[in-house]
């Protein structure tokens, strides 16, 4: 099944010689793992094996939200939403994000039940969720032709554009490979077969005693099982 069309993004098509770590995905994982790394000082390599963002990154629903998160990620999850508060401007770029709020509908007694068990952990974080009836419900989810008995309900949750460019590859404009690499991240072509001897090359060089950043999806599996035998330093005479 294809995906969902793509904002076009420039990729260099020559590789640096040299690199201060290699990032292996090109989805929302690996692409903010390079910006991160890009902003430090790190000259950064990020390697993808088709598009950008092409994957899960760019097919779900865009949701950045704390709501329903296991106790153990709700902290991190409350960064998470600072971050995407000045990603826009700190990627000079329009992700699509906005703080929309998100919300659990319940059909039953038992739903609202398994809610108000979830509320409590938001609580202790103080965070705005909050039960809300079948009136707010239907004020909230306007269009909807079903009333609902309410909903778990977290304004200050938010979601981005998934198939947007700054979403899919958060950072300045991927920057021409050169001679002489220049600080910042760049993104190459990544020529990984789907078969379980799947295999990364890259230049002689460039994988010396560097730190490489697995960021994969499923069709990484094969290539994460053994990392130290699928990586290949191309010889250079």
């Amino acid at each position: 099944m294809p995906g969902p069309v793509l904002d076009p993004i420039e990729t260099d098509h020559i590789l640096p010689k040299k690199a201060g770590v290699v990032v292996i995905g090109g989805g929302i994982i690996g692409t903010s793992t390079a910006l991160f790394l890009a902003e430090r000082g790190v000259d950064v390599v990020l390697c993808e094996k088709g598009a950008l963002g092409g994957e899960q990154s760019s097919r779900n629903w865009g949701w950045v939200r704390v709501m329903g998160r296991d106790r153990r990620e709700i902290p991190l999850a409350i960064e998470s939403l600072k971050i995407w508060d000045g990603l826009d401007a700190r990627v000079s770029g329009q992700t699509g994000f906005r703080r929309s709020g998100i919300l659990y509908i319940s059909q039953t007694e038992t739903d609202i039940a398994n809610r108000d068990a979830w509320l409590k952990l938001a609580q202790a974080h103080g965070l705005d969720t909050r039960q809300i009836g079948p009136d707010e419900t239907a004020a909230v989810m306007l269009g909807s032709g079903q009333r609902y008995k309410g909903a778990l309900y977290t304004p200050s949750d938010g979601r981005a554009e998934p198939r947007s460019r700054p979403a899919a590859a958060p950072g300045p404009a991927m920057s021409t490979a050169t001679t002489t690499p220049a600080p910042g991240h760049r993104s190459c072509p990544l020529p990984i077969s789907r078969a379980s001897s799947a295999r990364l090359v890259v230049p002689a060089g460039l994988c010396d005693s560097i730190p490489i950043a697995p960021a994969l999806n499923a069709h990484g599996s094969s290539l994460a099982t053994s990392l130290y035998h699928m990586i290949y330093c191309v010889k250079r005479n």
